[in-house]
């Protein structure tokens, strides 16, 4: 399995005051950088982890940074568009106040910020037809 760190302009979907943020982290159907289209199907195992048993693994960190962890992830569900996170931001630590303070500010212009996820591919199919390939389960 290879590890990979995907990059892309996400979509805020929701900010209320009390830091809670509701995102769109990762999208389907799209080809990506790597050449690699993630499959709407590709986070079920994931997802079904994390709401049983792997709340406490994913983390909301600011650019990979240990240092920089921000937030807890508290919900994470599969949509049409993509992968959906929403994350309790600890305003008490001033990085992760001045995040937030980018999340309402990209949200109140209709702009986003870009996120970006670290992910194994456990399942993969090559398509030569869309010269990509196609995500079939990754595991963040």
């Amino acid at each position: 399995m290879n590890y990979k760190t995907l990059r892309l302009k996400s979509s805020i979907e929701d900010v209320d005051e009390k830091g809670i943020v509701k995102i769109r982290v990762s999208a389907f159907g799209n080809k990506d950088s790597y050449g690699d289209i993630m499959d709407s199907k590709a986070f079920n195992k994931t997802i079904n982890d994390f709401k049983s048993s792997g709340k406490t693994r994913v983390k909301h960190l600011k650019n990979h940074d240990w240092k920089s962890f921000i937030g807890v992830p508290l919900e994470m569900n599969a949509t049409n568009e993509g992968l959906e996170v929403v994350s309790a931001i600890n305003l008490e630590k001033q990085i992760a106040f001045e995040t937030f303070t980018d999340y309402k500010l990209a949200d109140k212009y209709g702009q986003t910020l870009e996120h970006s996820f670290g992910y194994t591919v456990v399942k993969e199919e090559k398509s030569e037809e869309m010269k990509a390939n196609i995500l079939k389960e990754v595991n963040i």
